[in-house]
């Protein structure tokens, strides 16, 4: 697969995947909620964070840095990478970076976020068992 693009690509029988426009945001922050509301105890299809707002998740997805994944073509999960949308926890993180890194430099990835539907996460369970 050459260069990702808004065209979605094909990784696998069923499973596609194409950078996020900003029709997709919707679904995104849903999902993001959905995993964010759970106890510790239930989060196996979510990494820890702060939410993120309408306006960041447009700056990702702006800078080509958000990727979205179908099963079946419905929407099954996304993979973000932040360095600038200005979430909160993202410039902590830098802050911290800069502390403890020397040379860490803005163009470097602080943060990022993966997130699957549930049941996609359990159909990906019973497959690699």
């Amino acid at each position: 697969m050459d260069t990702l693009n808004l065209r979605e690509e094909k990784i696998a029988e069923g499973i596609s995947i194409r950078l996020g426009i900003e029709d997709d945001i919707d679904q995104i922050l849903a999902l993001q909620n959905y995993w964010l509301a759970k106890s510790e105890d239930n989060k196996n299809g979510f990494l820890f964070g702060a939410r993120y707002k309408t306006s960041e998740l447009k700056r990702i997805i702006e800078n080509n840095n958000l990727i979205l994944a179908k099963v079946k073509n419905e929407f099954a999960g996304f993979f973000l990478v932040d360095a600038d949308s200005g979430n909160e926890l993202t410039k902590a993180y830098q802050v911290q970076l800069k502390r403890n890194l020397p040379d860490f430099s803005k163009n470097s990835c602080p943060r990022a976020q993966i997130a699957m539907k549930l049941r996609c996460l359990r159909d990906f369970q019973i497959t690699h068992k």
